[in-house]
C-alpha cells in the first residue's frame, strides 16, 4: 500500500496505481472473503486500504475524475463493515471457544466492538466531510453526495450504510452522542469552512453557491433525522439548535438575497414546524402555562425567534399565522366530527 500511496503524487503513475486500488477494493466484495481464515480485509487493517483511498481522493495530482472514483472506493469500503464486524465477531469467539449460548460472554464481545465501531465511523464521517470542501468542484459535489449517503443510509450499489440506518453497525443504534458527534466534528467544521472560502472568478462562485446549499440542505435533513434522539436532552438540543441558527444567519448574510439565502429560509421554516409538530417548540402561551415544566420549551422559543429576528425579519409572524391556521382547522374539523358523532347518538334515540 506505500508505493499506491506513493504514485498518487506524481500524476503520470496515479492513473495505474488507482487502477490497482480499485481491482484491490471490489475484490473484497465477494461475500465468502470477509469470513474466509485468510482474511485479505479486517478490522486491524481496514483503514490501510481506506486511508489510501483518501489519499488518492484528495491528491491534486490526480485528475477529478480519479478523486471521484477514489470516493467510490472509500464508500465501498465503508459499506464492507458490516460483513467485517460480523467475521471479527465469529473469529473472536471461535479463538476463545465462546459459548454463543453464553450471553455474558457474547454481550462483553459485542461491548467491545462496539467501541471499536465508533472510532471507525467517527473517523470515515471525517475523512468524507474533509472532502466536501476540496477545491476542485465536481470532487466537493461528489463528496457531499458520499457524506449524505453516510449519513442518511442511501448506500446505493452497496447495499445500505449511514447513521440512520440499523444494518450499517454491529448491532448499534444512534445515539446523541453520535448525533452530537455528526454537527460538531463534521457538518459545522464543513459549513465554517465553506463560508471561508473565496471565489476567484464567476464560474467558480457559482459552483461555490451550489456546495454551501447543498451542505446547508444536508445540515437541516440531519437535523430532522435527529430529533427523535436528541429532544429528550435539553442541553444537547439547545446547542445544536443554537449553532444551526448561526451557519443559518452567517450564510443567508453572505448570501442576501441569493439562492443559498433563499434555500435556508425554506430549510429553516420546514425546520420550525416539524419542531412544532412534534412538541418541540411551543407557544409562548402555552410556555407561560406550563410553569417550571415549560421552561425548557419557553427558553427555546424566545432564544428561537429572538436570534431568528435579526436575518430573518417577519418570519415569526409569518410561522404563528400559518401555523394558527392550520390548528384553527384541525380543531373546526374535529368540532364538526364530533357533531357528527352525536347527531348519529341521537338519531339512533
Amino acid at each position: 500500500m506505500d508505493i499506491l500511496q506513493m504514485s498518487s503524487t506524481v500524476s503520470s503513475a496515479s492513473v495505474n496505481g488507482l487502477k490497482v486500488l480499485k481491482a484491490i477494493v471490489y475484490s473484497f466484495n465477494a461475500e465468502n472473503e470477509f469470513y474466509s481464515k485468510k482474511r485479505l480485509m479486517n478490522v486491524d487493517n481496514f483503514f490501510i486500504y481506506f486511508s489510501t483511498a483518501k489519499i488518492f481522493a484528495s491528491s491534486n495530482q490526480v485528475a477529478s475524475t480519479g478523486s471521484i472514483d477514489a470516493m467510490d472506493c472509500m464508500f465501498a469500503l465503508y459499506s464492507f463493515i458490516p460483513r467485517i464486524f460480523l467475521a471479527e465477531k465469529q473469529k473472536i469467539i471461535a479463538e476463545n471457544q465462546i459459548d454463543e449460548n453464553n450471553s455474558e460472554q457474547i454481550l462483553a464481545v459485542t461491548q467491545k466492538l462496539e467501541k471499536t465501531w465508533e472510532e471507525f465511523w467517527q473517523r470515515i464521517l471525517i475523512e468524507f466531510g474533509s472532502l466536501c470542501s476540496d477545491p476542485r468542484m465536481n470532487v466537493r459535489t461528489h463528496a457531499m453526495t458520499f457524506l449524505q449517503r453516510a449519513l442518511l443510509g442511501n448506500g446505493g450499489g452497496y447495499g445500505t450504510a449511514g447513521l440512520s440506518s440499523s444494518s450499517t453497525n454491529p448491532g448499534i443504534s444512534p445515539t446523541i452522542e453520535h448525533w452530537s458527534f455528526c454537527f460538531e466534528q463534521v457538518l459545522f467544521p464543513l459549513l465554517a469552512q465553506l463560508l471561508e472560502r473565496k471565489a476567484k472568478d464567476k464560474k467558480e462562485a457559482e459552483g461555490l453557491e451550489e456546495t454551501r446549499l447543498r451542505a446547508s440542505a444536508l445540515l437541516s435533513k440531519i437535523w430532522l433525522q435527529c430529533l427523535p434522539a436528541v429532544r429528550g436532552s435539553r442541553g444537547v438540543l439547545m446547542e445544536i439548535w443554537r449553532k444551526m441558527l448561526h451557519f443559518n444567519e452567517m450564510y443567508i448574510q453572505e448570501d442576501k438575497n441569493g439562492a443559498v439565502a433563499e434555500g435556508v429560509r425554506e430549510s429553516l421554516k420546514n425546520s420550525l414546524f416539524v419542531m412544532k409538530e412534534w412538541g418541540i417548540l411551543k407557544w409562548e402561551k402555552e410556555e407561560a402555562n406550563n410553569g417550571s415544566g415549560g421552561n425548557r420549551e419557553e427558553s427555546l422559543w424566545n432564544m428561537t425567534f429572538k436570534r431568528i429576528e435579526k436575518f430573518v425579519p417577519g418570519l415569526k409572524e409569518e410561522f404563528v399565522r400559518m401555523v394558527g391556521n392550520e390548528e384553527q382547522q384541525q380543531q373546526q374539523q374535529q368540532q364538526q366530527q364530533q357533531q357528527q358523532v352525536s347527531g348519529g347518538s341521537t338519531e339512533n334515540k
